[in-house]
């Protein structure tokens, strides 16, 4: 019986691609500074994406279903169903901070 021969894969590195957005003929590298009208806007609305996707990145991570995660958040269970699907506009940076609070309080997170 013959010997198959082990090909090694190539190691691929990706490129990098420019990281620019466009959006209406302006160009930014970042989303919000194209969206918001004024810096500080749009460092608030940078850090509540942020922490939008850090604490629903924990909910995944500990594989919580909703009534659970909102019992560690002190919320109700549509304000979970909310953040996993990304409904921007329903939180305030306040309210995400205190629900990261009472998630670090409670988990160690």
């Amino acid at each position: 019986m013959r010997k198959k021969k082990r090909m090694k894969l190539k190691t691929i590195q990706p490129r990098m691609a420019e990281a620019t957005v466009d959006i209406g003929g302006v160009r930014s590298a970042d989303p919000w500074e194209v969206i918001c009208d004024t810096p500080e806007e749009a460092a608030e609305m940078r850090a509540q994406s942020r922490l939008m996707m850090r604490l629903a990145w924990v909910i995944r991570k500990h594989r919580w279903r909703r009534a659970r995660a909102a019992q560690y958040c002190g919320v109700p269970q549509t304000r979970i169903a909310a953040l996993q699907h990304g409904r921007f506009s329903a939180f305030s940076l306040e309210e995400l901070q205190r629900m990261a609070a009472v998630l670090r309080d409670s988990t160690g997170f």
